[in-house]
C-alpha cells in the first residue's frame, strides 16, 4: 500500500506532525488488514516520487479532523516515520521501477 498523494497533501502530512497517515473511506477494508509494525512507502503522484517510509505503530480508525485541505482522508493509520524527505529530494519513481500495489 502506498500513500502521499500530491505535493500539498505530503506537505500537509509533514506539517501535522508525520504521526497520522490517511486514505480515501473505500480503502477502510484494507486499512483494517495493516498492522503494527507494517511499513508502508509514501509515493507522490502528481511528481511521481517516493518521499518516505512509515512504520504503522497502531490499528486503522476513523476520523474527520481536519489535517489534509483537499479531501478529509478519514480511514487514518497512526505512522512513525522512518524516513521522510521533502517532495525536491524524494525519490524519481522511474529510477526504482513503478509502484506496485499489494491489495490482499
Amino acid at each position: 500500500m502506498r500513500g502521499g498523494g500530491v505535493p500539498q497533501t505530503w506537505r500537509e502530512f509533514l506539517d501535522h506532525g508525520a504521526s497520522v497517515t490517511g486514505f480515501r473511506p473505500t480503502r477502510w477494508k484494507l486499512c483494517q488488514k495493516i498492522r503494527e509494525g507494517d511499513v508502508l512507502l509514501a509515493y507522490i503522484t502528481g511528481v511521481s516520487r517516493w518521499s518516505g517510509a512509515l512504520q504503522v505503530t497502531g490499528r486503522a480508525f476513523r476520523d474527520d479532523k481536519p489535517i489534509w485541505k483537499r479531501e478529509p482522508f478519514p480511514c487514518r493509520l497512526p505512522v512513525n516515520p522512518i524516513v521522510t524527505v521533502e517532495v525536491n529530494h524524494a525519490i524519481p519513481a522511474g529510477s526504482l521501477g513503478r509502484p506496485t500495489y499489494d491489495l490482499s
